[in-house]
C-alpha cells in the first residue's frame, strides 16, 4: 500500500484521517460536557444545568427567584465566571442558579435574545430584574445580592 502511494490514495488516507479527528473532538466535547454536568450537579441542590429541552421547560416555569446563565463550551470568558458563579451557588440560598449552553438548548438563547456569552438573567418570579453580559465577577456579586433581597 505504501510503496504506491498515488495522490487518490494520499487523499483518501487524509480524508480519513480528518474524519476520525472530527469523530474524536466531537466525543472529547461530549464527555466534557457530561463531566460538567456530573460536577455541577453534585455541588448544590440549586445549581442546574440545563441539558435538555425538559430542564428548560422547568427552569422557565420556575417561579421563584432565579438566574440564567448562559454559557458556551468555546468560550474562555465562561470559563472564567463558571466557578465564580457554581461558587455563589453553594453560598446564596433563595435562588435557583441555571447554567445553559446555547449550543444545547439554542431555543432557549432565542427566546431570550442571547448575542453574546456569558450573560447572565436576573429574575423574580417571571419578571426579569436586569441582565448584563461579560465575565465581570464584581457585577455578578452584586446582582446576586440585589436578587437576594428582593
Amino acid at each position: 500500500f505504501f510503496t504506491a502511494l498515488t495522490s487518490d490514495r494520499i487523499v483518501v488516507l487524509f480524508q480519513l484521517i480528518m474524519i476520525l479527528n472530527s469523530l474524536f473532538q466531537n466525543r472529547s466535547r461530549i464527555y466534557c460536557r457530561q463531566i460538567r454536568k456530573l460536577t455541577a450537579d453534585a455541588t448544590s441542590s440549586n445549581f442546574t444545568v440545563v441539558s435538555n429541552q425538559t430542564l428548560a421547560n422547568e427552569a422557565e416555569k420556575f417561579n421563584g427567584k432565579k438566574i440564567f446563565y448562559f454559557t458556551a463550551v468555546w468560550c474562555p470568558p465562561c470559563r472564567m465566571i463558571a466557578p465564580i458563579y457554581e461558587k455563589m451557588s453553594q453560598k446564596s440560598k433563595g435562588v435557583q442558579f441555571y447554567k445553559i449552553d446555547i449550543d444545547e438548548i439554542g431555543d432557549l438563547a432565542a427566546k431570550y435574545n442571547i448575542r453574546s456569552v456569558p450573560t447572565f438573567i436576573f429574575f423574580s418570579g417571571n419578571s426579569i430584574l436586569t441582565e448584563f453580559s461579560g465575565a465581570d465577577q464584581s457585577a455578578l456579586v452584586r446582582n446576586i445580592e440585589l436578587l437576594q433581597q428582593k
